[in-house]
């Protein structure tokens, strides 16, 4: 029987894929500023690049992304598609461009590792986990009160093996994004300033509003300067 990957097993194996892609594409770049005239090496090393591009669709489980995130990988795959039909030979520009074009998979990938919640799908008592390595510092009363619930509820979630409720799944994705901008306490001020990009709204006001959740995952990342929010 097949053993079930991981998330951070598949997306760690496509990243891997993706590197490997980089590193023989740097090879055949190479070969062929050096020897312009491509011999049959370059075309076999080519042909071979240009299947393991087309097969990274296949590779790219949905589930392991969220809309923002597929959208970018949506369009890179189309830009790769219409690079792959031009001839490198005749222009090495193609081939620099294929190189930006794996490299903003490869965020992407990176970018939805970094931003795992363990224990989302089922498991509070893990995403509580994820939250007390996160925000060591803070204290329970400062997250009961983004969250809207009493302090005692944190300790009851801890022990349990449910399923999260939005507000606590949302504001531990938005956590797992800050984190890698924000110290704990900035992360907890983020929650409580009212935000332009969200008609003024603090987020911590609309952490179980699914209407807002795209919005607030957008303000985010807004910060790291991805996925062009």
């Amino acid at each position: 029987m097949t053993a079930v990957q991981t998330y951070q097993q598949r997306l760690g194996q496509l990243d891997k894929r993706v590197e490997d892609l980089q590193d023989g594409f740097l090879e055949a770049i190479e070969h062929l500023r050096q020897t312009p005239e491509a011999d049959c090496s370059f075309e076999d090393h080519w042909e071979d690049i240009a299947k393991r591009m087309k097969r990274l669709r296949d590779e790219i489980n949905a589930e392991d992304f969220d809309k923002d995130q597929l959208a970018t990988l949506a369009t890179a795959l189309l830009d790769m598609r219409d690079l792959l039909e031009e001839d490198p030979r005749n222009n090495l520009d193609i081939c620099d461009q294929l190189m930006v074009v794996l490299e903003r998979i490869r965020h992407v990938v990176r970018d939805a590792l970094d931003e795992h919640v363990t224990g989302v799908p089922g498991d509070v008592g893990t995403v509580m986990g994820d939250l007390g390595r996160w925000l060591e510092r803070v204290p329970d009363q400062a997250i009961a009160d983004v969250l809207g619930v009493d302090r005692r509820t944190l300790s009851r979630w801890r022990g349990q093996a449910t399923q999260p409720r939005r507000g606590l799944r949302v504001f531990a994705h938005l956590v797992a994004i800050l984190r890698h901008n924000w110290d704990a306490e900035g992360i907890m001020a983020w929650f409580n300033r009212p935000r332009r990009d969200l008609d003024g709204r603090r987020p911590a006001s609309v952490l179980d509003d699914p209407n807002w959740e795209d919005a607030l995952i957008g303000a985010a990342r807004s910060g790291r300067n991805q996925y062009g929010t």
